[in-house]
């Protein structure tokens, strides 16, 4: 909230330095939230057929909030401030909105971890072995799978971040509307949640590895076809959206579609991850897994802003106050396509060379699942209701 509220009056240096300060603190928090969100993955199940599952309702979140947050935002919200999307004003309103969401959000993720945040449903019950800080440098060390995992989802992430920091450029400065971009957020629902059941089908069956990797080559190879496409398609669209307009816009939904899974994908196959640290070492640790994860996750989608800002440095237009709805100059055009297009190109190229190391697959997790329950079993960890916990 503070954030949104930068005193523009101040000097530079002031600014900079409230904003980095207040960025480190939403950064640790950040880490805090999804550390706990991605480690309670592994002790909601161990089934494989369900923890695709949560690649689906996760899907339809972002889908849902991000897409229709995008529409209120622009298309709503914007044209209601006497700068539309550019009044800190709006900027003001809109952030209490959405911590209060937020905030309930996180409310109900305690309620429904609640019944499964017990020892007993924690790897190998209170028989495994105590966690020190120490156990973080063997796991960053030794666990391979999860510095794989790191560098697929993190490099995808900061294309992703960067991405919707550049697509305001895209629709406002290379299509000449920005209310088109609400419009466009809400149809990107439909392929979304469909290419989302389809790929968590995939996953219950092949395992997690195959079906990132099956949408990650897809996004790859959707993403060629919009650099080549976009400076062919792109037509005014501030009076009217022409028919090559819509038809890129179809395109870019499909790519966008299958990027998106494939990052979603990502959480349950954070709980893979700290499952395999419980099968290689008999430490449950998935909230240092988690940690260790977001952490390095944020800390490089981070530098996203500075990557977009450098695009804009490089146009032109990097101490300029960008005008909605105003045609720039080609090395604007091109400084966008390669942030929205290339950037998410090289993050999938880097994510499939990671994957070929990354040797979790449905067989493998087979192997891990059974192999620690054969240990829980030795040692007598009991479910709460009295039987040997195989579920």
């Amino acid at each position: 909230l503070f954030l949104f509220r930068t005193d523009p009056t101040g000097s530079t240096t002031f600014k900079y330095g409230y904003t980095a300060a207040l960025y480190a603190l939403y950064v640790i928090g950040y880490t805090f939230q999804t550390a706990c969100t991605k480690s309670a993955q592994a002790a909601l199940t161990d089934d494989p057929k369900q923890r695709p599952l949560f690649t689906l309702f996760d899907a339809i979140y972002n889908a849902v909030l991000f897409n229709v947050s995008v529409w209120f935002i622009t298309s709503y919200m914007g044209q209601r401030y006497a700068q539309n999307i550019n009044d800190p004003a709006l900027w003001t309103d809109v952030s209490l909105i959405f911590m209060g969401i937020s905030f309930v959000f996180t409310i109900l993720a305690i309620i429904g971890i609640w019944e499964k945040d017990r020892t007993e449903f924690f790897g190998l019950g209170v028989h495994a072995p105590k966690i020190k800080f120490r156990d973080t440098l063997d796991v960053i060390k030794n666990n391979r799978n999860l510095q794989m995992l790191i560098v697929a989802a993190s490099t995808d992430k900061l294309a992703l971040v960067a991405v919707r920091g550049a697509l305001v450029y895209f629709f406002s400065n290379m299509l000449l509307s920005a209310a088109l971009q609400g419009t466009y957020s809400l149809w990107t629902i439909i392929p979304t949640l469909l290419v989302t059941f389809i790929g968590v089908r995939l996953a219950a069956s092949g395992g997690l590895k195959k079906s990132f990797v099956l949408f990650t080559w897809l996004g790859a190879i959707m993403l060629v076809v919009m650099i080549v496409a976009t400076p062919l398609l792109r037509a005014d669209s501030s009076q009217s959206v022409s028919y090559s307009v819509i038809l890129l816009l179809i395109l870019m939904a499909i790519q966008v579609s299958f990027s998106q899974l494939a990052g979603n994908i990502v959480i349950p196959m954070i709980a893979d991850v700290a499952d395999y640290e419980t099968y290689r070492s008999e430490r449950y640790m998935p909230g240092m897994v988690g940690t260790i994860f977001s952490f390095v996750d944020k800390l490089i989608s981070s530098l996203s802003t500075l990557l977009v800002g450098l695009a804009l440095a490089f146009s032109g237009y990097g101490n300029v106050q960008i005008e909605p709805n105003t045609q720039l100059n080609t090395s604007f055009d091109i400084a966008i396509i390669a942030i929205i297009f290339v950037l998410p190109l090289v993050g999938h190229i880097a994510s499939l060379i990671a994957m070929r190391y990354y040797n979790l697959t449905d067989k493998k997790m087979e192997e891990v699942k059974d192999t620690i329950r054969e240990r829980r079993i030795e040692l007598h960890v009991e479910t709460p209701e009295g039987e040997l916990a195989m579920a």
